[in-house]
């Protein structure tokens, strides 16, 4: 006789999104720091962010947290409604941008480092940053109609693993992870010649801009190339790990990794750039510069009085000079102030940031 308990198993799927949690956790904070980084540079120096390659970061990181949100809860919906629908949709969009956007930073590097070309143009980065949102709206589009009660573990995924929709988010991965797979060993072996180390200033930004972490061009190159070939490896191992997993079918332990590997893939990235990616230590050395640089005062508050005599108002004179000094040195607006306060609490995380080797 049952005694009605539950046995968590590999099989069951809401047990190993129970795993995952951890996994998803860090995923999502990781994700939200470096956006919040973005975010940051933006405000306060947004000529730090004038480079094709942290509008791609900025999708990457972006469609990593949307697919890590939407995956964790695909574990835990009730598969069939519509918040399974949704999960899949954003499941999918999220990590189809993440995979493109990686493809994109490849093309980027093969550009500048095999073809020896210039930066690309106006036409040329609206190109690069279409591809990953050409892929996010396409492989989401194809969820549609196809998620619901997976019949092979019942919960909520493809209803065919073998289906049309399936396959196709199959093929896009497989089609994303070859590309990654052949532009990563081509600027590789460029790399890992001599003659790589030419000076190559499409991937600089002049006048030790972010992108700079050398005195040399050819050093600047060298060092952020070999980290940004980072993200499609990572893509490369876990979209990998999930392709194989497919192929032992229904199999707990395969689905158990395949899963694992998806989830870790948001994690890793944000690993790489936080603590590996230049371009996050010259972020948060540029941003404690711009805060050390910048007295976030609030503009003083000039009291008035009327003057009969004259029929209008107008400020006392001592306190009006000394407010028009002030207001011309220090003064900001109140949201300008607030932001400002806000961003000093992040110095101590940008300074670590900032320090640790790359």
């Amino acid at each position: 006789m049952s005694s009605g308990r539950w046995i968590p198993t590999l099989s069951d799927r809401h047990f190993r999104g129970l795993i995952f949690i951890p996994v998803f956790t860090f995923s999502i904070l990781g994700d939200v720091l470096v956006l919040g980084l973005f975010g940051a540079a933006m405000r306060l120096r947004p000529s730090s962010l004038n480079h094709t390659i942290h509008k791609l970061l900025g999708v990457l990181f972006l469609s990593n947290l949307v697919a890590s949100c939407a995956y964790t809860a695909d574990f835990f919906v009730v598969p069939g409604s519509r918040d399974c629908d949704l999960a899949v949709f954003f499941t999918l969009a999220g990590y189809a941008g993440d995979y493109y956007a990686t493809i994109a930073i490849c093309i980027l590097l093969f550009r500048s480092l095999v073809l020896n070309r210039p930066p690309p143009g106006f036409y040329g980065e609206l190109l690069l940053v279409a591809l990953p949102l050409v892929a996010i709206v396409f492989f989401g589009c194809a969820t549609i109609g196809g998620a619901g009660i997976n019949k092979d573990d019942f919960g909520c995924w493809y209803v065919d693993p073998l289906g049309a929709t399936a396959i196709t988010a199959m093929v896009g991965i497989g089609v994303a992870v070859f590309i990654n797979l052949i532009l990563v060993i081509t600027i590789s072996v460029r790399l890992s010649r001599s003659v790589s180390r030419r000076t190559y200033d499409g991937l600089r930004i002049a006048k030790g801009g972010i992108m700079a972490v050398n005195q040399r061009a050819s050093d600047d190159v060298d060092v952020l190339s070999r980290r940004l070939v980072m993200y499609p490896v990572i893509i490369l191992v876990t979209g990998g790990v999930a392709i194989i997993s497919t192929s032992f079918g229904n199999h707990p332990v395969a689905l158990f990794f395949g899963e694992l590997a998806l989830a870790l893939g948001g994690l890793l990235n944000s690993v790489a750039f936080l603590f590996f990616d230049p371009t996050a230590r010259k972020m948060c050395s540029g941003l404690i510069e711009e805060l050390d640089r910048t007295e976030f005062v609030p503009a003083p508050d000039v009291r008035m009085r009327h003057n009969p005599q004259w029929g209008v108002k107008r400020a006392e004179s001592a306190a009006s000079s000394q407010a028009s000094q002030t207001m011309n040195r220090w003064g900001v607006p109140e949201a300008e102030y607030a932001h400002g306060q806000n961003a000093r609490r992040w110095i101590p995380l940008f300074r670590w940031l900032a320090q640790s080797k790359r």
